[in-house]
């Protein structure tokens, strides 16, 4: 049995925690930190299998990855097998990959919800479900198929609709800012509505498509306060002619924004549950013989 999967980064910080027998939080925060400490203190040629007794008692190893910024990390029991288990990170991390076009941490971030149903079709209850990289992204693709079309119905009230031409905040991003004491669904693409009366824009030449939206947050993320030239290097980010004017503006209107949800001036839409959604549970359960 598979007892837990891990990914972190190279800072200790958890991007993905996932326990398959009950542990307290502060149970799980300790694991974390016992693994990353036994993690960063080995050598690059070390071997990729753990003796992880230890740390998640008697009959236990871990066996681990290291891409980029990122550890990917399997604890399993006797009944696993260690190169089975290596050989499902890389299908867990190719999935990753052609699911996001070359994955970086960033992408796990800004994505958590999905990773998490990938990882649900590949593992799931602490059983191995799936080790074929290209089964996992077809139910991948149908369960965004199916998101995409229950979010085709626009849940922007009429009273907001100039805020139509704004500048997008990323689920995950708008979720860690604006919705503290709210609890976001995993896939929170659908479109939040903003007040009604926007921040002037003198700025109108300048499209900001949502690619460009993208590169913008992404680059926000990268440079943060106390970067040297920051907001250039965020406008050298975001490419095209945007000028450093532009990029500050567009911030300006962005954070005017989420202090409007801070403070609850705007009400977030309350969704309704429907077929497709209910279908998309069905989905992630179609290897379970029940």
């Amino acid at each position: 049995m598979i007892k837990a999967v891990m990914v972190m980064n190279t800072q200790g910080k958890p991007r993905l925690a996932k326990f398959y027998d009950y542990q307290p939080v502060e149970k799980q925060q300790e694991l974390i930190r016992s693994v990353f400490a036994a993690l960063s203190g080995r050598a690059e040629n070390a071997s990729n299998f753990v003796e992880a007794d230890a740390i998640f008692g008697l009959d236990s190893c871990l066996v681990y990855k290291h891409y980029a910024t990122l550890y990917f990390v399997f604890v399993f029991d006797s009944s696993e097998n260690e190169l089975a288990m290596l050989d499902l990170i890389q299908v867990f991390v190719e999935t990753l990959d052609k699911c996001f076009k070359n994955v970086c941490e960033l992408d796990i971030v800004f994505n958590y919800g999905k990773m998490q149903t990938i990882l649900d079709e590949i593992v799931f209850g602490g059983q191995v479900l799936e080790t074929s990289s290209a089964e996992v992204m077809k139910v991948a693709e149908e369960i965004s198929r199916l998101e995409a079309a229950s979010n085709a119905i626009t849940l922007v009230p009429k009273t907001v609709s100039s805020w139509r031409g704004r500048p997008s905040i990323s689920h995950f991003y708008l979720a860690s800012l604006a919705c503290k004491r709210r609890r976001p669904s995993p896939f929170l693409h659908s479109v939040i509505p903003m007040a009604s009366n926007p921040v002037p824009s003198t700025s109108s030449r300048s499209t900001w498509t949502a690619e460009k939206n993208k590169l913008f947050e992404n680059a926000l993320a990268v440079y943060g306060e106390g970067t040297p030239d920051r907001w250039q290097r965020i406008a050298n980010a975001v490419g095209g002619k945007t000028s450093v004017e532009e990029v500050k503006e567009h911030y300006e209107i962005l954070q005017h924004d989420i202090n409007l949800i801070e403070s609850d001036k705007v009400p977030l839409p309350q969704y309704k549950p429907s077929e497709d959604k209910l279908s998309n549970q069905h989905l992630s359960l179609k290897h379970l013989n029940l």
